[in-house]
């Protein structure tokens, strides 16, 4: 009963954000226990649910999923990136319907999925989210991944230059590098690249 009723907060605070209301219910990137607690409650799980990420005075959805029983250590993270028209559902609704999720059981990493706009997602808003998985999370810090798909992947790829120093690799799938090659780049994968863009990624 906890665990609906916590969830059911979780989906209000999201419609309300998407409406430009002030959820009740928020998850700030610096107090996120004292406001929702842990993803799994009481070790049950699955965890496959909603937060919101406060950043700055803007709310960004995201899903988390978060395969049980954690093994001992910290885990891995990957930070997934959907494409335009898509949002925080699509990879565990859409793409390979959910096909994400078995991953990170059989891997055990933890897998968060923010809502990504036309103009992607900034540092800061990574920075936050990372922050906020560890909160909840035994999250090691030398093992953050990003996963981007089309719109995704170029912000994907975005990170990869802005975030090096953080982010252990990246994966960018139909689409990813725009401009002049970085002086710094994270080790980067492109799957299905767009015209002309391996020529400053091999």
């Amino acid at each position: 009963k906890a665990i609906s009723a916590y969830r059911r907060l979780l989906r209000a605070a999201i419609e309300q954000a998407s409406n430009g209301e002030k959820p009740l219910m928020v998850l700030d990137d610096k107090d996120a226990p004292a406001i929702t607690g842990p993803v799994c409650v009481d070790g049950v799980g699955p965890a496959s649910d909603w937060r919101v990420v406060r950043v700055g005075d803007k709310d960004v959805p995201v899903r988390v999923f978060a395969p049980p029983p954690p093994r001992a250590g910290p885990r891995p993270l990957v930070v997934a990136l959907h494409g335009a028209g898509g949002d925080e559902n699509m990879f565990f609704d859409g793409y390979g319907a959910g096909r994400i999720k078995a991953l990170a059981t059989d891997r055990d990493f933890v897998c968060v999925t923010p809502r990504v706009g036309f103009t992607g997602l900034s540092g800061e808003t990574f920075d936050a989210i990372v922050r906020a998985m560890i909160y909840d999370h035994a999250i090691d810090p030398k093992r953050i991944y990003v996963l981007g798909h089309s719109m995704g992947a170029g912000a994907a790829y975005s990170l990869a230059v802005s975030r090096a120093e953080t982010i252990a690799a990246v994966a960018c799938v139909a689409g990813g590098a725009q401009g002049a090659p970085p002086t710094s780049i994270a080790p980067l994968l492109v799957v299905a690249p767009l015209a002309g863009l391996m020529d400053h990624t091999e």
